[in-house]
């Protein structure tokens, strides 16, 4: 989540350096100078340091000049996680950035149950910013019946917001290590451009949504989206119903909540005619849901920091209770009971089902690959590795 650059967490100087997609072949030394396995320093426009090796002594065999990857660093801060980059992504302003975060993300194990790829996503304001909706988690309480303190989990902080930088995207896409860092990219992390003119009306619309700046710690701040005239919190019932979020400015939402992916489609909104949502089967919702379950269960037992570590009980009865009210939370929109027979009964009837937009029905990606017409103007476009070039230190925060 977004702050302000931050102050610099060390005092080491960071070189500026970046990543070239080509080769530069540059004079040779002397082969006295040219010892087989040896690096040197050769000069290159775009990037420094660069090196070379020596292939061949005799004759003097060099091999081309080659840039180091981009430094990156990931740090907490009072519980707010931070990072900094030394580069810039090659993703177009207005274009939508796709992350597929692995076994690691919470929402993994629907996006399996529903043959889907990408757990997150954020929308590119410039080429140094974008904005998201996002989540820290609920807080947690001594509490054995009710392990998560409703309010946190009911109105996920920070939801909607704007202008994070590059240290912020970085750490967010990148800090957590479940996506290895590639200056070249990977399919992990993609962006899909499509209408130029569609994308950069995205792009203008979020930035002139007013905000609302929060102090994470001393003197850094993210920026909440202000929709409907408040800010927009995560909601997790928008998995189960997105009720109005996709008809951007106006449309309504319990909480004025937003998810990651409603979020995109808010802003899509902001651009143009609104997209469409999805309805998912009875049986795929219901094994998304028990999926879920099992997920937020397990990650508790195992003490995951996303859902924290409560005292006063064991933890199956307690990490019961806790995956009961996220389950609650998502199916009801109730985020108070902690009794698994909410959820299960309202999953129960044939008639019930999701109803939502994900993040692969924003690309119009895996289920969606033929629908016509394409969902949004991103999905005409074909997907592109995020990719990394020089620039600056950037650090920030998202939380």
């Amino acid at each position: 989540m977004d702050a302000s650059p931050l102050r610099r967490v060390s005092t080491k100087h960071f070189i500026l350096i970046g990543v070239g997609a080509f080769l530069l072949e540059l004079w040779a030394p002397p082969a006295s100078a040219c010892t087989p396995g040896s690096r040197q320093l050769c000069s290159r426009d775009d990037c420094r340091p660069a090196y070379r090796e020596c292939i061949d002594a005799s004759p003097p065999y060099w091999g081309p000049c080659d840039c180091e990857d981009p430094p990156v660093v990931h740090y907490t801060y009072n519980g707010t996680s931070c990072g900094c980059i030394t580069g810039r992504w090659d993703a177009p302003r207005g274009s939508l950035v796709l992350i597929d975060s692995g076994p690691g993300s919470a929402i993994k194990p629907i996006i399996n149950e529903i043959g889907e790829t990408y757990t997150h996503e954020m929308i590119v304001q410039s080429a140094d910013t974008a904005a998201q909706s996002d989540y820290r988690g609920p807080d947690t309480q001594d509490d054995c019946d009710h392990p998560l303190e409703p309010t946190s989990l009911a109105l996920g902080f920070p939801g909607m917001e704007k202008s994070m930088n590059l240290g912020a995207i970085y750490a967010d896409i990148y800090g957590s290590g479940s996506i290895a860092f590639s200056p070249g990219g990977s399919a992990a992390v993609i962006w899909l451009l499509g209408d130029p003119d569609r994308a950069n009306a995205i792009a203008d619309a979020l930035d002139q949504r007013p905000a609302v700046d929060v102090l994470v710690h001393s003197g850094e701040y993210i920026h909440r989206t202000i929709r409907n005239g408040d800010v927009s919190p995560y909601g997790l019932y928008q998995y189960m119903n997105i009720e109005g979020t996709y008809l951007g400015e106006g449309g309504t939402s319990l909480n004025n909540a937003s998810a990651s992916s409603t979020f995109c489609a808010y802003a899509y909104a902001l651009g143009g005619d609104p997209m469409t949502s999805f309805d998912y089967a009875h049986d795929e919702t219901v094994n998304a849901a028990n999926a879920f379950w099992q997920s937020v269960y397990n990650q508790c037992r195992a003490g995951f920091p996303w859902w924290g570590i409560f005292f006063g009980c064991p933890s199956s009865i307690g990490c019961n209770h806790a995956a009961a009210m996220v389950l609650n939370c998502m199916a009801t929109a109730d985020c108070t009971q902690n009794n698994n027979f909410f959820w299960q009964s309202a999953l129960t009837p044939p008639d019930s089902h999701a109803s939502s937009i994900s993040p692969d029905r924003l690309g119009g990606l895996t289920r969606f690959i033929n629908e016509v017409p394409r969902p949004t103007t991103w999905a005409t476009d074909t997907a592109h590795w995020v990719q990394w070039n020089i620039a600056g230190e950037v650090c920030g925060c998202f939380d």
